[in-house]
């Protein structure tokens, strides 16, 4: 209860962001998601690494100096994208198919 207050306190703070803290805000979280990614998912720590971006780059690397992913590319690997390793691709299709009522969670037995 006390982190959900939290949050909210947070989040509300930012409603009187001016544009460029915004922007900076925006910037901040979106740099701790690529070190994420770079250290949880071993497709973009390769994909990275192969073209030639180092970790100490994600603080500075311009956005449109990165690879490019497009939606085929995230399924063919998807395995290694993925950053808990407990989910399969292969399941996921099976669960899928013999789940046809988006309610079920996958994996939830409630």
């Amino acid at each position: 209860m006390i982190q959900l207050l939290s949050k909210i306190v947070e989040i509300h703070g930012r409603r009187d962001f001016t544009k460029e803290q915004m922007q900076a805000f925006q910037e901040k979280q979106l740099r701790r998601l690529l070190h994420f990614a770079f250290h949880n998912s071993h497709f973009y720590r390769q994909l990275y690494l192969g073209r030639g971006i180092t970790e100490d780059m994600l603080d500075t690397i311009k956005l449109s100096e990165l690879p490019l992913v497009s939606k085929e590319l995230l399924m063919e690997h998807f395995d290694d994208v993925v950053t808990d390793k407990s989910l399969k691709k292969k399941d996921l299709q099976v669960w899928i198919e013999e789940n046809p009522d988006t309610r079920n969670l996958y994996k939830m037995n409630l």
